[in-house]
């Protein structure tokens, strides 16, 4: 082995571990904290995605895949739409409509005693697991690849509403609901580095700007008013991605093994809650003490938080017969400025795809300890893809896991 390539890959440990020594075990961050859109591909395999490069991971996992995707001509998504929704939500929507709406407009306080401690129990009991709908609108947006550079960009609408119940205290559950809707433009980047004679080793960069509309209501059920009134909050914010991705291509193997550390959103400018809009509007004077409770609520919990997500990928271009390329990855994620601490298998994805033929996909993974399934088919100009996938939701794995079904299609150039 000559002593260039021993200093290359000295060079490449470096980096890599200080990418990785410079960040702190923290819990995954959700709702309200990236400028994200998830793709079904790495729901159903478990989350895994900084150190596996395709289409569906330049943009928001790693904007170093750019200079690696491995596709024939540029994927050109033209309109999609895709909708999660958690598995108790049909639920909850007919205990509101059904129950607990009639009981705060007939006013909580005129319940018979055992009334309301069965209204309770029943708030305590459904609301134990979050309840979550979001979906997205995707516009038009491209990934391109040529040679060693690469190029992506386009247009994204998010929006994700959730809920959940905690104990106000006395045994009286609160209610808490957040609603937000994000329009975010997207630019990326990535080349690798074959002109400084590290042909290996990809970099990228996402620029990353979103308008952000947001509503939320954080009060025990006793205190909802029948004409409580709902604020819009609008804010909005700049963040950018680093990503970078290394072929192992020294070590010989029959596929390719690939390592990637990806920092995401970073803030250039953080988001500024103020006072938008009415969404419901029953107070007769604006309330500028709730609003700014309100708003100051939400720059706590919302602001942009960054993520560290380390990751290792092997992938097989075919295993004969109808398998023409097969992928296992893992990744280690870690967030900024977490709520809790949590344990290991909080922090770890792991996934698996292959793809049979040209068109169908399967995906099976672990995201926190949760199983996670998802399918995929890809014709020429129409995409279809599910996921099923838990997530934690609590301190520890298994103490508060949220299920969810995504789906999502699209038409364009594939």
């Amino acid at each position: 082995m000559t002593p260039l390539l021993l200093s290359r890959k000295a060079l490449l440990c470096i980096v890599f571990s200080w990418m990785v020594v410079g960040t702190v075990a923290a819990q995954q961050r959700t709702l309200g904290t990236r400028m994200f859109v998830p793709s079904p591909q790495v729901l159903g395999m478990g989350g895994a995605a900084a150190a596996y490069p395709t289409p569906r991971t330049a943009l928001f996992y790693n904007p170093a895949h750019l200079a690696k995707l491995n596709v024939s001509r540029a994927p050109v998504t033209m309109l999609g739409g895709s909708i999660s929704i958690s598995n108790n939500f049909s639920e909850q929507i007919n205990f509101y409509n059904d129950h607990l709406q009639p009981a705060i407009d007939a006013g909580i306080e005129n319940l018979e005693e055992s009334e309301e401690q069965l209204l309770y129990d029943e708030v305590f009991r459904l609301g134990g697991a979050p309840t979550v709908f979001s979906g997205e609108i995707l516009l038009p947006s491209f990934v391109l690849s040529r040679e060693s550079h690469g190029y992506g960009g386009g247009l994204f609408a998010h929006s994700e509403w959730t809920y959940n119940v905690e104990d106000a205290g006395a045994g009286v559950p609160g209610i808490d609901f957040t609603a937000l809707f994000d329009l975010m433009a997207v630019a990326s980047v990535g080349t690798d580095f074959s002109a400084m004679g590290f042909q290996d080793l990809s970099v990228g960069l996402t620029a990353k700007y979103a308008q952000r509309y947001l509503t939320l209501k954080t009060k025990s059920v006793d205190a909802f008013d029948p004409d409580e009134s709902f604020y819009i909050l609008g804010a909005s914010a700049v963040t950018a991605d680093f990503g970078l991705l290394y072929e192992a291509s020294f070590i010989p193997t029959p596929g390719k093994l690939y390592f990637g550390v990806v920092w995401s959103d970073f803030a250039l400018k953080n988001f500024d809650y103020q006072f938008n809009a009415y969404w419901v509007k029953n107070e007769e004077v604006k309330d500028n003490d709730a609003i700014a409770a309100e708003a100051a609520t939400a720059q706590q919990r919302y602001p942009i938080r960054s993520t560290m997500r380390v990751g290792v990928a092997y992938v097989l271009a075919g295993l004969g017969g109808p398998f023409k390329e097969t992928a296992i990855a893992l990744d280690y994620v870690q967030s900024e400025d977490p709520l809790v601490e949590q344990p290991l298998l909080g922090h770890l994805s792991l996934g698996l795809q292959t793809t049979m033929g040209k068109v169908f996909s399967v995906r099976a993974g672990l995201n926190q300890g949760y199983t996670t399934v998802g399918v995929g088919f890809n014709f020429s100009f129409v995409r279809f893809d599910y996921a099923f996938y838990g997530s934690e939701q609590g301190r520890l794995p298994g103490q508060a896991a949220s299920w969810h079904h995504r789906f999502e299609i699209s038409i364009g150039s594939f």
